[in-house]
């Protein structure tokens, strides 16, 4: 029973060590797609931006010359959000890691044979939430 209650425990905390890397995953994953906008966006605009000043400059319609603005205002707030993302992604891989993969202190003691003192520290973590019955 000591020991189903022990394995229970460490299961259930364990999931605990995987909240790092996704949010790392999520922060990276918007970074890419951040990237992305920031490099259609620029493009577009650039191309716009030729046009213009082979057809029109600098007696442009400002209506056109405002299209423009956006495009590259649109480009660099998704390149500083790519960016933002992607460090925030690599920092919070490496502090997963550095810390033991993100591991608590419950998953430690739990594996050290104490569901007693498992369960008083997920009290103290949790309040009165218990995982398992502890017998």
């Amino acid at each position: 029973m000591r020991a189903s209650v022990q394995l229970r425990t460490m299961l259930r905390y364990r999931s605990v060590r995987s909240a790092p890397y996704s949010s790392g995953f999520f922060a990276g994953g918007l970074g890419i797609v951040a990237l992305g906008v920031f490099g259609v966006f620029a493009i577009k605009g650039q191309v716009k931006y030729d046009q213009l000043s082979e057809t029109c400059a600098p007696r442009c319609n400002p209506d056109d010359k405002r299209e423009v603005d956006r495009d590259f205002v649109v480009a660099d707030v998704a390149l500083t959000v790519g960016v933002v993302s992607l460090v925030t992604s690599g920092a919070r891989r490496l502090s997963g890691r550095r810390h033991g993969g993100g591991r608590c202190a419950l998953h430690h003691h739990a594996r050290a044979g104490g569901a007693r003192g498992a369960a008083r520290i997920q009290r103290a973590l949790h309040g009165d939430r218990v995982v398992g019955e502890v017998g």
